[in-house]
């Protein structure tokens, strides 16, 4: 019953949180550096390429994480950032440990609708470690490893029909932790979670 009313509830509860914080009259700085971004996500057995192509499968363990990114570069006439970014996150269902994860991300930012709907794609890579047994992906692998290689993918979107400079964005993220073909202690294997969340700028 918790893990039911727990997967229904974080996503009505993000969405909640975005719609109500980002409000008009709370524009941020012209220029942020720093980005606080809290989301939720579900597990999925399925690889990348099935993600990609939609035809992804779920099972019963999430996670909610909580990460603190700041920009560090710019160039391309600020078309390409990049930001550091750690993170703390807690699994829930068949895992149930806290993970902590560093990466590096490159953003993408011009797109052809900005105008209407302000848009940025991060892909990013760094290390992640399990602070705990993570029990998902030794029943998906039967095997891994604490240490892991650690991807993220984001979309960002900047609600412009809510103020004119928003301090809170929405995003939309693939949190992935793998073996990278047994680098990491032999493991070939890894997880995915399909993650949604808030991103505030400041």
């Amino acid at each position: 019953m918790k893990r039911s009313l727990f997967k229904a509830f974080c996503p009505c509860f993000l969405v909640a949180c975005f719609y109500v914080l980002a409000c008009p009259g709370g524009a941020c700085a012209e220029d942020p550096k720093w980005f606080f971004t809290l989301y939720a996500g579900q597990y999925s057995p399925s690889d990348l390429k099935d993600i990609v192509m939609g035809s992804m499968k779920f099972d019963d363990s999430q996670l909610v994480c909580l990460a603190l990114s700041r920009q560090v570069l710019s160039f391309w006439k600020s078309r390409i950032t990049g930001e550091v970014e750690g993170q703390l996150a807690k699994h829930f269902g068949i895992q149930d440990h806290f993970e902590t994860n560093g990466v590096f991300l490159l953003r993408w930012h011009p797109f052809p609708w900005d105008k209407y709907l302000d848009t940025s794609f991060a892909i990013g890579d760094g290390l992640s470690y399990a602070w705990g047994r993570p029990e998902a992906e030794v029943i998906e692998s039967d095997s891994s490893t604490r240490l892991l290689n650690y991807l993220v993918f984001e979309l960002c979107f900047d609600p412009h029909w809510s103020c004119p400079n928003p301090p809170f964005s929405f995003v939309f993220r693939i949190h992935h932790r793998s073996g990278v073909f047994g680098l990491f202690n032999g493991t070939h294997g890894g997880s995915n979670f399909l993650c949604a969340g808030i991103r505030y700028a400041f």
